[in-house]
């Protein structure tokens, strides 16, 4: 009998991209597969494009919601209806790399999930590989969490039915995080495949195509933060969690905060971020709260959200660097930036 993959892919507003991301996934060198894609009412030319694909390929599964439901409830319309051994999900506006699913399923055996890495993918042909990383051999945790996104995943679709693993549809931001916390807690077994690249994540340009994820607004960050709180109260038994939110997921809560630019928005996320950041306890906490900001943590527990955006304004390049090094970080966040101002220049240059 043959394996069969089936791939969900919602559908949103992704008329430029739609086409080559069916595409990528129709050409995959696997016995045999299937698209579940669902079309979230968009306003584009999104649900034609998808009607015609279909009719030109009948592995292509087609369902049209009447009403934008987002993409929790999309995914899970799609689950509903996967008659493939494995379950695997691709974004509209994303690649599948030719291989990806044939290494991933020649990787899973008798496992519950495999496991690749991606890269990012700009428009002008450039890509930053993004790589599984070393210790997630150490722990089912940190396997699905170490790269966390859904689309290096190739799941068994009896684990994800045994133990009911659905997407919370109250949830527009960090559902994604939330579905993979509660997997977690299964401890499935995980086929690595950190040389594989099995995914490109497309980098568009803002002003065409802006996920929720990257709107820095006060409601967003609630949000976010939602999502953290939630991912530490599924995984409260799983040692490695606690510090994988705090050393992972804290730099985007703190980088979110400084890009609010309403002062009144900021001033009530500063206290968010202050709960997020005491609420539980860290054995590196202060050290490693003071070369995240560069603020003492004794005085940030204290601080008003005024003196706080003061203290951060006042900061020079070289201390924060130096605040990582002390902290055994090397500075590594700032050679990152670097990078990424280095890229944006020359994407710039190519137009």
């Amino acid at each position: 009998m043959q394996a069969k993959i089936s791939v969900i892919m919602p559908v949103y507003n992704c008329e430029r991209y739609l086409e080559a991301a069916l595409q990528s996934v129709l050409e995959q060198n696997v016995p045999a597969l299937e698209i579940i894609a669902v079309e979230d009412h968009s306003s584009d030319r999104s649900a034609e494009i998808l009607r015609a694909a279909a009719a030109r390929d009948a592995r292509i599964v087609t369902l049209f919601h009447e009403q934008n439901r987002g993409v929790a409830a999309v995914r899970n319309a799609a689950l509903s209806r996967v008659t493939g051994d494995f379950v695997a999900f691709c974004d509209a506006d994303d690649i599948v790399p030719p291989g990806a699913y044939e290494a991933l399923l020649g990787a899973i055996g008798e496992r519950d999930v495999a496991i690749g890495s991606f890269d990012d993918a700009y428009d002008n042909g450039t890509r930053t590989h993004c790589q599984l990383g070393e210790d997630a051999k150490d722990s089912s945790f940190l396997a699905l969490f170490s790269v966390c996104c859904l689309w290096t995943k190739l799941f068994r679709t009896s684990f994800l039915r045994e133990n009911a693993l659905t997407f919370d549809e109250s949830m527009t931001i960090g559902e994604d995080v939330v579905f993979l916390a509660n997997a977690a807690t299964k401890n499935p077994s995980c086929a690595l495949v950190p040389e594989e690249t099995v995914y490109w994540h497309c980098q568009h340009r803002p002003e065409e195509h802006c996920s929720l994820t990257h709107i820095y607004k006060l409601e967003t960050y609630r949000k976010h933060a939602e999502c953290r709180t939630k991912l530490l109260e599924i995984c409260s038994g799983i040692p490695e969690c606690r510090d994988y939110v705090y050393l992972r997921f804290s730099w985007d809560l703190e980088r979110h905060l400084m890009l609010l630019s309403d002062e009144h928005e900021r001033e009530e996320a500063f206290e968010l971020f202050r709960s997020h950041m005491t609420k539980y306890e860290f054995e590196k906490r202060p050290r490693f709260f003071k070369a995240m900001t560069g603020v003492p943590y004794a005085e940030f527990v204290t601080m008003s959200a005024e003196a706080y955006f003061a203290r951060k304004a006042a900061l020079t390049p070289r201390e924060r660097v130096a605040d990582e090094f002390d902290c055994g970080m090397i500075g590594m966040r700032w050679i990152w930036r670097y990078f990424k101002g280095w890229l944006r220049f020359k994407l710039k240059g190519s137009e």
